[in-house]
């Protein structure tokens, strides 16, 4: 509402606009009538410059060979930010995780020891659970490592031999292979 008034009082308060009764003149037409302006340039001169066709076009027209090369490189931004991330996820608790969350909350393992979800084991045999989970990640981990280990191997063994192949079928057509090092020592190959 205040700004209602704040309207009324501008519009109430602002000068009214009257007709004004101003000749109009005719725009000037020529270059005689325009007000002459006194420029450090001459412009004949560059109309007459404008006007002269160069000797040989500036960019050279269509057969010009470029001299230049563009490359574009598109990472694939959103897939290494997801490989990057190191998102290792725990075994589900039984039950599933609400589950185990609505465990937490009604019973409480200080006021009920024996109501927490490893109260079923004894303390032998909760050790023999956890050196078990232990060790089945170790064995793993190992298995995993020798099964890498092993095909790295295998593709440097075959790699070496195709370079083996590559230097015999390279030094066969060489007439000269005599005197090409890497044809004569058998170390390089």
């Amino acid at each position: 509402m205040p700004l209602f008034f704040l309207v009324v009082a501008a519009v109430l308060s602002s000068p009214t606009a009257s007709p004004q009764n101003v000749p109009s003149s005719p725009p000037a037409s020529t270059a005689q009538d325009a007000p002459s302006l006194d420029l450090p340039v001459s412009l004949d001169r560059i109309r007459q410059l404008l006007a002269r066709a160069p000797a040989e076009p500036l960019l050279g027209g269509p057969g010009r060979q470029p001299d230049f090369k563009i490359t574009v490189e598109e990472r694939r931004f959103l897939k290494d930010i997801l490989e990057s991330l190191d998102v290792k996820t725990a075994p589900a608790p039984a039950g599933g995780l609400y589950a185990y969350e609505v465990q937490q909350q009604a019973g409480n393992t200080r006021n009920s020891p024996l109501g927490g979800p490893y109260a079923a084991f004894t303390s032998g045999e909760l050790a023999q659970v956890s050196l078990t989970s232990i060790l089945g990640v170790l064995v793993a981990r190992y298995l995993t490592n020798g099964v890498m280990n092993l095909s790295r191997t295998e593709a440097e063994n075959l790699a070496r031999e195709d370079v083996r192949r590559a230097i015999d079928e390279y030094c066969s057509g060489r007439p000269d292979r005599s005197f090409i090092e890497i044809c004569t020592s058998p170390t390089l190959r």
